[in-house]
């Protein structure tokens, strides 16, 4: 978020010739009362393919990106950073696997052809767990 195109370039560079070869791409939380990003996802991706074959994993959200217009909205934007690099996307963690099918199915049904990754979050800290749901729009279920 805080780093121009050309920081993020030389980053990139910096990790490619030190034989880094995998990267989780990620746009990154604004800061307090920040305004849009300077690149999303979807450019971090192309970018870090421009520098070097890097095996480029992206994020998705089977209960849709808290700031996403609409969950069609959330899958295109899944789809772009696919078309853009990406190798894999590794989902926001969910506690109702339903949902997790239901994504996969329609990522299937979008053109998306990669593996996606369920994300797990290791319940430690039950008040934690739900302000992290909160904040990511995950439903925690009653049984928990």
């Amino acid at each position: 978020i805080d780093a121009s195109p050309a920081q993020l370039r030389d980053i990139a560079t910096d990790y490619w010739n030190s034989g880094i070869r995998h990267i989780v791409a990620l746009r990154g939380d604004l800061p307090p009362g920040g305004g849009k990003p300077e690149m999303y996802a979807t450019d971090l991706v192309a970018l870090l393919k421009d520098v070097g074959d890097f095996d480029v994993s992206v994020a998705a959200y089977p209960e849709v990106h808290p700031e996403a217009k609409s969950a069609q909205a959330d899958l295109i934007n899944l789809k772009r950073k696919i078309d853009a690099g990406a190798s894999r996307a590794i989902t926001q963690f969910f506690f109702d696997v339903e949902s997790y099918l239901r994504f996969r199915d329609r990522c299937v049904a979008a053109g998306i052809d990669v593996e996606i990754v369920p994300g797990i979050l290791p319940v430690s800290n039950f008040k934690q767990l739900q302000r992290f749901a909160t904040m990511t729009n995950v439903r925690v279920p009653s049984w928990m």
